[in-house]
């Protein structure tokens, strides 16, 4: 459905307008501020109810019309100052009951947007308008084609694109993730296997715990050779105090001085003693007759039994001091120990050395064990994470590239297309990097999928574009059976311009 005629009459700066529409369309072009705009506007008005206020009506005027034949379907709109009235009818006495509504479901969403301001919109604004020219859906099955570890209470509603776009940002971020775990594993890995590689264990080294329990027994030799040696040299130094005890005690008794200075006089002292006993027993029964005599005996008994009593004791202590002597050397000499010898020593030390030795081995060889254990762990975890990463590297590829393309070839979109937040790429270039032919035929593509039924593209403000790319916009614009009504800054009053099958088609001939 094209527009065929179209007459504006009281609407803005437009005082009467009325024209016929080629079916490929028109080039309205004049001076700024001759009303250009004012005519699309006008049509946008009449179509979609926009700028339909009583203060659009031209000034002086009591009301404004707006007419449009579309194929046979007139629309018509006049705008007062209480308001606006729209019917649309046809030859066939057809008349819409909702005719606003019918008008939409004409028109689509396409009557509202100009091609050539998709790029001057504000990123979240064209990324609204292009996701409504694609209406694309993606299901849950479609999803695990892409990602079967798509879980099957994911959430599938919304924009195809859109959710593909949330299903890649969350597979993103996890590669973002898992790169840098497994570079820090990497890392992590190649200093294990640094570390593993400087410990170099001996070959036939024993455990740690039997070298340790060699070791103790070792030093526990060790002590106890010690423990003995130390024994000896307290014993020996025990003998020999005993041995000068011994020498000191002889002094002593050869010190003892003996009243009597001969034994025999001693042993005839004594047999004396005896004899005058008897005789002082004979005495005693001659008392009396003897008395001076017994006195004088009494007296000579006295004395020698002192001098007895005192020999005696002396040379008492004198056997007593040389029998302790006697039997403190017989002890000492029974009793010295032998301790060990310095070879047993020597061998003790050489064995807590060796032992040590062999500890210090096998340690070296448990930590070459435990390095090569950590090396192994840390590199697996590291291919692990590596493969990690490069699974989710292939999900985000594919959510980037081949899930997009086939949502988009399933759904007749435009291939390439993808969207990644508000930037939206076509084959992997954002739409503002494209040249201005790209953008160009892009914005056409876009603005053809939301023509609706009325194949009409209005575009206000060509001159954005060089004669060589205006050319090529008609061309493209016009291309696939569609009606371009486009505005042009040029020179004078406004003019219209009817464009041609030749027009449409001459850049193609070329």
């Amino acid at each position: 459905m094209k527009i065929v005629k179209l007459r504006i009459s009281n609407y803005r700066g437009i005082e009467s307008l009325e024209t016929d529409v080629t079916p490929q369309g028109m080039v309205i072009s004049g001076g700024n501020g001759k009303g250009k705009s004012s005519v699309l506007a006008g049509l946008q008005a009449l179509l979609t109810a926009r700028g339909v206020d009583a203060s659009d009506i031209r000034i002086g005027a009591e009301r404004a019309e707006l007419l449009v034949d579309l194929d046979g379907t007139s629309v018509r709109r006049i705008i007062t100052a209480k308001g606006n009235t729209l019917t649309v009818t046809n030859g066939d006495g057809f008349r819409a009951q909702k005719p606003q509504g019918f008008l939409s479901d004409l028109l689509g969403t396409g009557a509202t947007i100009d091609p050539l301001s998709l790029f001057l919109a504000k990123p979240a604004e064209r990324r609204k308008m292009i996701l409504g020219a694609l209406p694309v859906t993606v299901t849950l099955d479609q999803l695990r084609a892409w990602v079967p570890t798509i879980p099957a209470t994911f959430d599938c509603s919304g924009h195809g694109l859109e959710v593909i776009e949330r299903v890649r940002k969350q597979a993103y971020d996890q590669r973002t993730a898992r790169n840098g775990d497994a570079k820090r594993a990497r890392e992590e890995a190649d200093r294990a296997a640094a570390e593993a590689s400087k410990i170099v264990a001996p070959v036939g080294a024993a455990t740690v715990a039997d070298a340790r329990a060699t070791l103790d027994r070792a030093k526990a030799h060790a002590t106890e050779l010690e423990s003995r040696r130390a024994s000896v040299t307290a014993a020996i130094q025990r003998t020999e105090g005993a041995r000068a005890k011994a020498t000191q005690l002889r002094a002593d008794a050869d010190a003892v001085e003996v009243p009597t200075t001969d034994r025999a006089a001693y042993d005839a002292a004594r047999v004396e003693r005896d004899t005058l006993r008897d005789l002082v027993e004979r005495l005693t029964e001659e008392l009396e007759a003897a008395q001076g005599q017994l006195e004088s005996a009494r007296m000579r008994v006295g004395r020698l039994d002192s001098a007895f009593t005192a020999a005696a004791s002396a040379t008492k202590r004198v056997d007593d001091l040389r029998a302790q002597a006697a039997m403190i050397e017989e002890t000492v000499g029974a009793a010295t120990p032998t301790g060990p010898s310095d070879e047993d020593v020597q061998a003790a030390t050489a064995a807590i050395d060796a032992a040590t030795v062999a500890l210090a081995a096998a340690e070296t060889a448990e930590r070459a064990a435990v390095a090569a254990a950590r090396a192994s762990e840390t590199a697996a975890a590291a291919k692990a994470a590596e493969a990690e990463a490069a699974r989710l590297d292939g999900i985000v590829k594919v959510l980037t590239n081949d899930a997009p393309a086939q949502l988009l070839a399933a759904s007749n979109g435009i291939p390439g297309l993808s969207i990644h937040g508000d930037d939206i790429t076509l084959d992997g270039k954002s739409l503002d990097a494209l040249c201005g032919a790209e953008q160009m035929r892009f914005a056409v593509q876009i603005a053809k999928r939301m023509a609706g039924k009325v194949r009409v593209i209005m575009v206000d403000g060509a001159e954005r574009l060089d004669p060589e790319q205006f050319d090529e916009f008609v061309r493209e614009a016009t291309s696939g059976d569609f009606q371009l009504l486009v505005t042009r800054v040029d020179r004078g009053e406004v003019h219209y311009e009817a464009i041609t099958a030749d027009d449409a088609t001459a850049e193609a001939a070329e």
